[in-house]
């Protein structure tokens, strides 16, 4: 008999866990007037206290209702890029140890200064083929060569010009004559 009673309790719990929604944990309600006095920004600092009133939602705070700012360097936590490790406000917070414009956690060539196009690394002759690929990366030549010169405009690359001198519009060979 007491199983019975059991298994009716079980039964009738199941059916009603299984039909009615908990509306108390969909959603918490909204902020009354009385607590956005006391909290505007809802930081959990009260507002006689927070030095900072307008906090976004879900930032963590100090004692004094500003963001955390954990390696100190003026760029909160929230807005950091590299949170742990002191930075520049330019930087987003990261360091830019080679001073090329290009924070060091997105330059490819950290240590020595270099273009943002080619993600911090250089091209020492300006000739726009970053050194690492760049087979003559100090004479200033063309893509097509790899960063190699064509002096005379024949379209072959010095190392392999035969006749360096070729005048503009004349037809060459492979070997440049």
């Amino acid at each position: 008999m007491k199983i019975r009673k059991i298994i009716n309790l079980l039964a009738v719990m199941f059916l009603v866990t299984a039909f009615f929604p908990m509306y108390a944990q969909d959603k918490t309600p909204p902020p009354s007037k009385f607590d956005m006095k006391k909290d505007g920004d809802g930081d959990g600092v009260k507002n006689k206290r927070d030095k900072c009133p307008s906090t976004p939602p879900g930032v963590f705070v100090d004692g004094t209702g500003c963001p955390l700012d954990t390696d100190k360097d003026g760029v909160s936590d929230y807005l950091d890029k590299c949170p742990s490790i002191p930075g520049s406000t330019d930087m987003n917070g990261c360091q830019d140890k080679d001073k090329d414009g290009v924070s060091d956690i997105d330059d490819s060539c950290a240590d020595v200064p270099g273009l943002a196009r080619f993600k911090g690394c250089p091209d020492s002759d300006g000739d726009g083929v970053e050194d690492s690929k760049d087979k003559c990366p100090n004479a200033k030549g063309l893509d097509m060569f790899q960063g190699c010169p064509d002096t005379d405009g024949d379209g072959v690359e010095d190392a392999n010009d035969k006749c360096p001198d070729t005048q503009k519009g004349i037809k060459v060979d492979v070997t440049g004559c």
